[in-house]
């Protein structure tokens, strides 16, 4: 009998072991944890790859260790499993089936419909509207940017990938299982060069290099690295080779401007080699009479060719800025093919044998920090590039230049879109490509460049206001503002997994708008306020045709506060702050547009919220730079007549109020430090929630149907949390795919401003 149908009468009796409708929470362990190797030995993994009971209770890691295998393209749960896997790893069944929906709701509509959604989690993903992303493979674990990556096949047939950053760590990873193996720590700075070395035994060792000037060579099996001195400056770039004359050596280069051969039999230098500025780029490339040359880039706008053994030396030149990252492989007629790129938004192709150039490419606005070169599945060589503050990676014909796949997932902390600061490329072991990038997202991507996502392009870009209202006949309205300067209403109960289409869009700010906030007029209409880069404050009649804004008088700064609050006669009052170091009050329901009071103070102001205290007291808090936040009253606002409230150590970004059930106010605050305080405003004692791992953006209380009141959270680890502010206690995190810079609430509704767009979440009774 053969392997497969052993394994395939081994694979009907555990999955006879569930009866005909298999109950995949009450199966054996053993099951759980087999059968996936089980199946893919017979055969029939892409069975259980298409069962969303199975997903959520089987043994991650084993999965991870075979679904691989499966066609992402043709298996929609198969590919939404991946795209989430590192969130999947330590999470238990009812928290994997929460994940795996939201990855659906974001970027695999087909498989959306297909996940359970269960009404046990408070927080349940209803619609996204958000910028597409490739389909790929997330790692994760830096707790910085990624600054290189190195890329091997392994004697036993595998593939083996290394990675390192400012966390000052290099990081051991597994591509085909997208697991860790291990992490190496020495370095003192970031990590910004990394190349694995082939030793005479068949083995690897991996040698690193960064700002501590210093490169370590690294022994894989134990772990244990020995150093190289000798370098002045800050190291960029590293490469090893072996010489004609025999000699197996490591060039390492950075900003000292010098570069440094090592001979890596003796550990001692080999040559001393004098450049002319910082060098940013190494590559060594071997030409078909058994010639190696050094290749070396910089400040100088200069690609050079060195023979390390004769010194004889060769100048590329062409580009007219500094050169930043180079690439090499060799054709299959022997051929070698050098691409180069850096500051003057070309890449370059040359033929190092002939010191020639074979094309050049504008490649985008911005300049270019990494090159690899990609083999495609039809023989197709491809050229991939990323360029600084541009989050997609293209792939151009190197014959022709054309850009033919562009690749989009990086995504950034701060707002804008995450510059990509390396790749590499190999072959996988089932003859497909696989192509690797890192950035200052402090992730690391998988991808394969032929499998995309069937999610559509929408258009949309980050979000980083949101706001929330309830109108008069009981529905609710969301409005979405960003970096396309335009406002978009929505109906948040719509979508049910489907692309929403926004009802109305405000256009007037011509910069990005910041913050949005809604208020009720005393007749029962929505008014919207947004503030923007623009220095502007406006007011929009949601359901005015056309919306004609009001523009309030402001200073000369970006806005990016506002607040409103309704006075015991009804009328609103809204409150704005920004860069211009002012908070100013308004009367919306009056003729004039100018402030009716203000107060001038030294530093930006991020977050406002109005407050009301036990006996009445209508005050405002404000903060931002200053590390603190600022309770005033808004009839006498001065700089002398504030109360203080300290205890973060970092920028405080976002403020929300609520008061208990008991009568108690709460005030929460949350930023950089990146801790989230409950305050007693009227007390001013305090309290700590901790659990984010990065700076939090935005807070927002909302409350369960049974009335329990909720803060909701978000930030830069990418992920909303829920908590129950009366007992401290964490309720739900919820993994998303990029940060999160806005919240609002009303009703059942939660949605998440991130910066891919827009995300609408349930909030359900657990």
């Amino acid at each position: 009998m053969r392997d497969s149908e052993i394994q395939s009468r081994i694979a009907e009796a555990l999955l006879g072991t569930l009866g005909t409708s298999p109950d995949w929470s009450t199966a054996d362990p053993y099951v759980l944890r087999h059968l996936a190797a089980h199946a893919t030995a017979a055969g029939r993994l892409e069975e259980l790859a298409d069962d969303p009971g199975y997903l959520v209770h089987a043994d991650p890691t084993r999965l991870l260790d075979v679904l691989g295998t499966v066609a992402a393209d043709e298996h929609p749960l198969a590919r939404t499993y991946l795209r989430a896997a590192h969130h999947l790893r330590d999470a238990g069944p009812h928290a994997r089936a929460g994940i795996l929906h939201t990855t659906a709701v974001e970027d695999e509509p087909d498989a959306a419909a297909h996940l359970p959604v269960t009404g046990a989690r408070p927080l349940t993903a209803r619609w996204a509207h958000l910028s597409p992303t490739d389909f790929h493979r997330t790692l994760t674990g830096h707790t910085g940017s990624v600054k290189a990556l190195a890329l091997t096949a392994m004697p036993s047939g595998g593939l083996l990938l290394a990675s390192g950053g400012d966390d000052h760590t290099v990081r051991l990873w597994d591509p085909a299982t997208a697991s860790a193996y291990t992490t190496l720590t020495g370095h003192t700075g970031s990590v910004s060069a990394l190349t694995f070395l082939p030793l005479p035994d068949g083995t690897m060792s991996l040698a690193s290099a960064g700002a501590d000037r210093t490169i370590r060579t690294w022994d894989l099996a134990t772990g244990v690295g020995s150093i190289l001195t000798g370098h002045t400056g800050s190291m960029n770039a590293l490469a090893h080779a072996t010489l004609s004359d025999g000699t197996a050596v490591l060039a390492g280069a950075g900003d000292e401007g010098n570069i440094r051969l090592w001979n890596l039999a003796k550990g001692t230098l080999h040559k001393l080699v004098y450049s002319s500025g910082p060098v940013t780029a190494l590559v060594f490339v071997p030409l078909p009479d058994g010639t190696v040359l050094l290749a070396a880039a910089g400040s100088d706008e200069t690609v050079r060719l060195r023979d390390p053994v004769t010194n004889s030396l060769t100048a590329l030149r062409g580009h007219s800025g500094r050169v930043t990252t180079l690439a090499v492989t060799t054709l299959p007629d022997g051929t070698p093919l050098l691409a180069s790129a850096g500051y003057d938004h070309t890449v370059r192709l040359w033929d190092p044998a002939t010191a020639t150039a074979r094309g050049t490419y504008p490649c985008s606005t911005y300049w270019t920090d990494a090159l690899a070169f990609v083999t495609l599945p039809d023989g197709t060589l491809s050229l991939a590039d990323a360029a600084g503050l541009r989050h997609t990676i293209q792939l151009r014909d190197t014959g022709t230049g054309r850009v033919h796949i562009i690749l989009s997932g990086h995504t950034g902390q701060s707002g804008h879109t995450a510059s990509v600061n390396a790749l590499r490329s190999t072959t996988s072991a089932d003859g497909g490509a696989l192509l690797v990038s890192a950035g200052e997202d402090g992730t690391i991507r998988l991808w394969d460049p032929v499998t995309t996502s069937t999610r559509p392009t929408t258009g949309v870009g980050p979000v980083g206001a949101v706001a929330l209202t309830t109108l008069p006949d009981g529905t609710s309205l969301l409005a979405c503002g960003g970096g396309d300067q335009d406002i978009r209403l929505w109906d948040p109960a719509t979508g049910d997994h489907q692309e929403p289409t926004p009802d109305i869009t405000l256009t007037g700010h011509d910069d990005e708008v910041h913050a949005l906030a809604f208020t009720t007029l005393p007749g029962g209409a929505p008014l919207l306020a947004s503030a923007a880069g623009d220095h502007t404050v406006r007011l929009w009649n949601p359901g005015a045709d056309p919306p004609t804004p009001t523009t309030l008088a402001t200073g000369d700064g970006s806005l990016y506060a506002l607040a409103f609050t309704t006075l015991p006669t009804g009328a609103p009052l809204l409150a704005g702050a920004g860069w211009d170091y002012t908070i100013r009050l308004w009367k919306p329901a009056d003729a004039t547009t100018a402030p009716v009071a203000q107060v001038s103070l030294t530093s930006p102001v991020y977050a406002l919220v109005f407050v009301t205290l036990p006996d009445g007291t209508l005050s405002l808090a404000s903060a931002g730079d200053e590390r603190a936040i600022r309770l005033w009253d808004p009839w006498r606002p001065s700089i002398s007549t504030y109360t203080t409230l300290t205890g973060h150590t970092g920028n405080v970004h976002a403020l929300a109020f609520t008061t208990l059930p008991d009568g108690t106010p709460l005030l929460a605050s949350a930023g950089a430090d990146p801790t989230i305080r409950l305050w007693n405003p009227a007390s001013g004692t305090h309290t700590t929630l901790e659990g984010h791992t990065k700076p939090v953006h935005a807070l927002t209380f909302t409350t369960l149907p049974d009335g329990t009141p909720l803060l909701a959270s978000g930030g830069d680890d990418h992920t909303v949390r829920l908590w129950n502010p009366a007992t401290r206690r964490a309720l739900q995190t919820t993994p998303v795919s990029s940060a999160v810079h806005a919240l609002a609430a009303t009703g059942p509704h939660l949605a998440a401003g991130t910066t891919r767009g827009v995300i609408v979440f349930d909030v359900n009774q657990p």
